[in-house]
């Protein structure tokens, strides 16, 4: 929407990207309300494919390259953006899947360093 995309112009873009139907109209019509020179994205998450991860001087700074999805839920639990217990079943989860407790600790701690996130704390046996 920061592009000021708006009713007929933002239908033509969608259809020449190949959107199609009801979606297109949906999107017209949630737009259509929004501020054209507000941009509504707080912060993008997103996860470095094998390991590897997007940085450098050009990228967004609101660009959050996670390493693992705890390192995501860890940056979405910052308050009023995401589900407060998510960090720990996600850990769970990767404990499930062959984490050990220091591959979670060092995951938080690089979340803490790395992505600026104050509150890292998991509850231990969630």
């Amino acid at each position: 929407m920061r592009a000021g995309l708006r009713g007929v112009a933002l239908r033509e873009r969608m259809r020449a990207l190949g959107a199609r139907g009801r979606r297109v109209e949906a999107a017209v019509e949630l737009a259509s309300p929004l501020p054209v020179d507000e941009d509504p994205v707080q912060r993008m998450v997103i996860h470095g494919a094998k390991g590897r991860l997007l940085d450098g001087p050009d990228l967004d700074p609101r660009l959050v390259a996670t390493r693992a999805a705890l390192q995501a839920a860890l940056v979405l639990r910052e308050p009023g953006r995401g589900d407060d217990g998510a960090p720990d079943r996600v850990a769970v989860d990767l404990v499930v899947h062959g984490f050990t407790p220091a591959d979670i600790d060092a995951l938080c701690a690089d979340a803490h360093t790395r992505l600026g996130v104050d509150d890292v704390r998991l509850r231990r046996g969630a």
